[in-house]
């Protein structure tokens, strides 16, 4: 159940529906805008916190350095990942140019996002429930079933079936660490 300042927001579940979240906030907006902001000692200290608290999962979604691995806040996720956190953070989204990257530390998942273009797009289920959510195309999709993914056939691309030829890439459709 989520529980915010006292009111009850009820179920919700995600990916992990057994997990349970842990809220830190490090972040704050002051009377006076110049005191706005995430300071390093609440950040590192939620961390700390975090980690003490035998989270498994670290979600940070806050820009941080860019090149210095020693700023408190990697050395912070150092000692987490060292305990055995996972820890991802934000790769940034302010720049100062194309490509700049946050969180550019080995024991960080650093984790960025793209949108070029919005294709918003409706998935009406057997039960005629529908939903909106992002397409990857601006085409339509015809009417699929929903499987399961293990219960999902691999056919090597191109397609035999549709009179394409010249496959070798049926190793994509084998199981394979992901280190190969």
């Amino acid at each position: 159940r989520i529980h915010i300042e006292g009111q009850n927001f009820g179920k919700a579940s995600g990916m992990a529906p057994a997990a349970h979240i842990a809220v830190y906030k490090v972040c704050w907006e002051a009377a006076d805008p110049a005191n706005t902001g995430c300071y390093t000692s609440d950040t590192v200290e939620a961390i700390n916190k975090a980690v003490q608290d035998g989270v498994d999962v670290i979600n940070y979604s806050i820009s941080g350095s860019q090149d210095n691995f020693q700023d408190p806040v990697e050395i912070a996720f150092l000692g987490a990942a060292s305990a055995g956190v996972f820890v991802a953070a934000s790769a940034g989204n302010s720049g100062p140019t194309e490509s700049t990257v946050a969180h550019p530390s080995p024991w960080i998942a650093t984790v960025a996002a793209s949108t070029h273009h919005l294709f918003p797009g409706k998935v009406v289920l057997g039960n005629g429930k529908s939903y909106t959510g992002a397409m990857l195309s601006e085409k339509s999709v015809s009417m699929r079933r929903i499987i399961l993914a293990v219960d999902a056939v691999c056919e090597p691309w191109p397609f035999p079936s549709r009179g394409e030829t010249n496959s070798s890439s049926e190793r994509f459709c084998t199981p394979m660490p992901l280190t190969k």
